[in-house]
C-alpha cells in the first residue's frame, strides 16, 4: 500500500510541476513576446466581464474548489499522521511498563542503533534502515552495502546476531526484517 501512495503522491507532484513548468514558458515567451497571446486576453477579458456581472456563478465555483482543497487536505493530513493502514502510526513506542516507570523508544533511534550495528559486521560497508511498524511485530527493511570479497552467505549469518539485539532492545520475540543485501563491486586499493 505505501508504493501506491508513493507512487501517486510522484505522479501528481510530476503533473503540477510539469504545469508550472509549461506555464512558466509560455509567461517567458510571451514577454519576450514569442508567442502572441491577443486573442486569449480579449477572451480573458471578456470571461471578467461575465463573471464579474454574475457573482453568483463564480462565487459557487470557488466554493466548491476550495471544498475539494479542503477535502483533499485533510486526507494528505491523515495520510501523514496515519502511516500504515494496517498498523499503528508510528511515533513512540512503548517498550515496557513497569512499576519503576515506562521505557519508551523512537523508531528512528532503532534505525539508527541497528544500521551502526550492521556496519560492525564483517564484510558489511554501509547499511540504511527503515522501520516500517513497531507493533505489534516490527518490521524492519535494512539495506547492506557488501565488500567486494565479502560472501553474502557470511554476511547473512553475521547479521543474524544485531537483528537478536534489537529484537532484546525493543522486547520483542521476534521481527520482520527484509534484507538486501548490495553489492558494492568496488576493488580494494592495489598496491604497485
Amino acid at each position: 500500500m505505501n508504493a501506491t501512495v508513493d507512487r501517486v503522491n510522484r505522479v501528481v507532484l510530476f503533473l503540477v510541476g510539469s504545469l508550472f513548468a509549461i506555464a512558466g514558458g509560455v509567461g517567458l515567451a510571451a514577454a519576450n513576446e514569442q508567442v502572441d497571446l491577443d486573442e486569449p486576453r480579449r477572451l480573458y477579458r471578456q470571461a471578467v466581464d461575465d463573471v464579474v456581472d454574475q457573482p453568483a456563478a463564480w462565487a459557487t465555483g470557488a466554493l466548491a474548489g476550495l471544498a475539494i482543497l479542503a477535502v483533499l487536505s485533510l486526507v494528505w493530513a491523515w495520510r501523514q499522521i496515519v502511516a500504515r493502514a494496517d498498523g499503528p502510526p508510528l511515533g513512540t513506542v512503548d517498550v515496557e511498563d513497569t512499576p519503576l516507570g515506562r521505557t519508551t523508544v523512537e523508531p528512528v533511534a532503532v534505525a539508527r542503533a541497528l544500521a551502526q550495528d550492521l556496519e560492525s559486521v564483517d564484510g558489511v560497508t554501509g547499511a540504511k534502515v527503515r522501520v516500517l511498524t513497531v507493533a505489534p511485530q516490527p518490521h524492519i527493511v535494512a539495506s547492506v552495502d557488501l565488500d567486494a570479497q565479502a560472501s553474502p552467505d557470511a554476511v547473512r549469518a553475521g547479521v543474524e546476531e544485531p537483528i537478536a539485539r534489537a529484537c532484546r532492545a525493543l522486547v520483542v520475540p521476534a521481527m520482520t526484517v527484509d534484507l538486501r543485501l548490495n553489492p558494492s563491486g568496488t576493488q580494494p586499493p592495489r598496491v604497485l
